[in-house]
């Protein structure tokens, strides 16, 4: 079983449901039996489900519309096969449309990291000018205060860059297994006449 979907907020935050598999794999070489096991929202059977799914119901919107602009044909089955092959989707928008949410979280990840990016620098401005006041009655905690957010904002900047690397790979891996299947689908469903147009490549 996956150790990252058991493991609690903390130790996804630090990685450190990855320590075994690295202390492992510092000991000895790891070998298949060592990797735990996918789970099923990462497999490539489900990828691919919920990917076919999404684009046979865009292309059976696109058909419908064309459907009801074409006034010399009432019903789908009256439209000719080759007028169905013709619907062209973009594969762009199909990725957004099933990924959206992935895309949102990594965003979000990525714009928190950026503004803990900007905001050491505005401490450590607070924290030079607290040091070189000559007003005595500053209170000597907000000097503490200033230090401990110098060393709060970059851990948390770190631990933010690390989550939004985690997702974004997982999230290309996933776009990368759709395009990459629906090529070869492409490939094999290939009639003759059309190889001799496309080359293999």
């Amino acid at each position: 079983m996956d150790p990252h979907e058991r493991s609690s907020f903390i130790n996804r935050m630090t990685f450190w449901w990855f320590t075994g598999t690295i202390i492992k794999g510092y000991k000895q070489p790891l070998v298949e039996q060592d990797c735990y096991q996918m789970i099923n929202e990462n497999s490539t059977k489900t990828i691919l489900k919920t990917f076919d799914q999404k684009m046979k119901s865009i292309r059976d919107e696109k058909i419908i519309q064309q459907i009801q602009h074409d006034e010399d044909v009432r019903t789908e089955y009256q439209r000719p096969e080759q007028d169905r092959r013709s619907v062209k989707v973009n594969i762009a928008l199909l990725v957004l449309r099933i990924y959206w949410k992935e895309f949102l979280l990594v965003a979000v990840l990525k714009l928190i990291a950026s503004v803990l990016t900007f905001g050491n620098p505005i401490v450590l401005d607070k924290l030079i000018t607290f040091m070189s006041s000559t007003d005595v009655n500053l209170p000597v905690w907000h000097g503490y205060f200033f230090a401990a957010l110098m060393f709060i904002f970059p851990m948390f900047e770190s631990m933010f860059n690390g989550q939004y690397e985690y997702y974004m790979n997982v999230l290309s891996l996933k776009v990368r297994t759709c395009t990459t299947a629906l090529i070869y689908q492409k490939a094999l469903k290939l009639s003759t006449y059309g190889r001799k147009d496309y080359s293999t490549g």
